[in-house]
C-alpha cells in the first residue's frame, strides 16, 4: 500500500530488498538476479551465472556446466571437480564433464585412470606350452598390444629364439625383441604366440624365466604373471655316457664310429663295411675293420666275405692260390713254386723233365 508508512509515498511503502521501487511483496525477483523468486534458491541475494550459459546461479541446477547437478556435486562452481563414483582416485570431472571413463590418463584403456590403477600399463600372463628335449613355446594372455620385451632364460642353455612379428635377438641365454611399426595384438584369450626356444637337451632340466620386462609403448609397461617353471623332457641317452644324443654326442652309440658315419647310431653292433668284406665294422661293438667276424685265415678279411677264408689274401677280390692250387704257392709258369719244367705240379706227378 502507498501509505503503508503512514503517508502516502510510493518510493516507501514497504521493504524493497535491492531498491528497485518496487516492494519485496509485489516484486517476483527480490535480489534482481534474474531468477524469480518462486525458483531461486536464495531469493535476497544477488548471484552471478558462473558457466555463463544464461541461467543464473540462484536458479541453475548445474552452476559449472558440469553435467552434475549442484547437490551432488562436491565443488559445484569447479567444472573439474564433482566426484569420485568409480572410485578410481580420479574426479569424474577431470576433463571437464562428468565422464567415468575419461576421468584421467589410462594406459590400458580399462576404464580406471592410472592414479587409481594397479596395473596402468595393462596386463600380461605369459605360459609355457608343448616342451621337447630342445625347443619349447611361450605362449601369452594381454589386455593389450605388446611392441616390445625383455627376459632371461634359466635352468638351460639357450641356443636361439624366434617370433614371428618382432625383430627378435638372444645372446647369452637373455632375449631381447622389439618391434618396428608391428607389435604383438592383444590377446585376452590366451593361447597367443610370445617367443619359441631352441636350447641344448639335459638328462634332468626344468625352465623357467627372470627379469621379464614387458612393454606396451615407449610409455608404460605390462605387469607380468608367469610363467611357471616348466619341466623339459629328459633327453635320449642311448649310450649312457651323460651326454644328450640329440645335439651333444657325437656318437650316440659309443662304438667309436660318428653319428654322421654310421648307418645306425642306436646300435653299437651296425656302423659300416668300410673295407668292402660284407661284415659290419662293429660287430664286436667297436668300429674296427681288422676284427669284425671271424677270419679262420687272419687276413683281415671277415669269413662271410672272403671267398679264400682258409688262405690270406690281399686285396679282397685276389685269388691267393697259384697254379697248382697252393695257399700263396708261387706257382706262377713252369719250373716255378710247385711246377716243373713240363708244367706238372709236384702235387699231382713227380718231377720229371725227360
Amino acid at each position: 500500500d502507498d501509505c503503508s508508512s503512514g503517508s502516502y509515498d510510493t518510493s516507501n511503502d514497504g521493504a524493497d530488498n535491492e531498491s528497485d521501487g518496487i516492494c519485496d511483496d509485489g516484486d517476483d525477483d527480490d535480489d534482481n538476479d534474474g531468477c524469480t523468486d518462486d525458483v531461486d534458491d536464495d531469493q535476497m541475494t544477488w548471484d552471478d551465472d558462473n558457466d555463463s550459459d544464461g541461467t543464473p546461479d540462484d536458479c541453475d541446477d548445474d552452476d559449472d556446466n558440469d553435467g552434475v547437478d549442484d547437490d551432488g556435486d562436491s565443488h559445484p562452481e569447479d567444472n573439474t571437480q564433482c566426484s569420485d563414483d568409480d572410485g578410481d582416485t580420479c574426479d569424474d570431472c577431470s576433463s571437464g564433464n562428468y565422464d567415468t571413463s575419461n576421468d584421467g590418463a589410462d594406459g590400458d584403456g580399462d576404464g580406471t585412470c592410472d592414479a587409481g590403477d594397479d596395473t596402468p600399463g595393462g596386463e600380461i600372463t605369459l605360459s609355457f606350452a608343448n616342451a621337447t628335449e630342445t625347443t619349447i613355446a611361450l605362449e601369452y594372455a594381454s589386455d593389450v598390444s605388446i611392441s616390445g620385451y625383455q627376459f632371461t632364460v634359466d635352468g638351460v642353455t639357450l641356443i636361439s629364439a624366434s617370433d614371428g612379428d618382432l625383430e627378435i635377438y638372444s645372446g647369452n641365454n637373455t632375449v631381447i625383441a622389439f618391434g618396428i611399426g608391428v607389435s604383438l595384438p592383444a590377446c585376452p584369450d590366451g593361447g597367443c604366440a610370445f617367443a619359441s626356444l631352441l636350447f641344448f637337451a639335459e638328462l634332468d632340466a626344468t625352465i623357467g624365466l627372470s627379469d621379464i620386462i614387458v612393454g606396451q609403448n615407449g610409455q608404460y609397461q605390462l605387469t607380468v604373471t608367469g610363467p611357471d617353471d616348466a619341466v623339459i623332457p629328459a633327453c635320449t641317452n642311448f649310450d649312457g655316457d651323460d651326454l644328450c644324443d640329440i645335439d651333444v654326442d657325437d656318437d650316440d652309440d659309443n662304438d667309436g664310429s660318428a653319428d654322421s658315419d654310421d648307418s645306425d647310431d642306436n646300435n653299437a653292433n651296425v656302423c659300416s663295411d668300410d673295407d668292402g668284406d660284407s661284415c659290419d665294422d662293429c660287430s664286436n661293438g667297436q668300429h674296427d675293420t681288422e676284427n669284425d667276424g671271424a677270419d679262420n685265415d687272419g687276413d683281415g678279411w671277415c669269413n662271410d666275405g672272403d671267398d679264400w677264408d682258409d688262405c690270406s689274401n690281399d686285396p679282397i677280390d685276389a685269388d691267393p692260390y697259384d697254379l697248382c692250387g697252393m695257399c700263396n704257392g708261387g706257382t706262377t709258369g713252369p719250373g716255378t713254386g710247385y711246377m716243373d719244367c713240363n708244367s706238372e705240379c709236384a702235387v699231382d706227378t713227380p718231377v720229371s723233365c725227360e
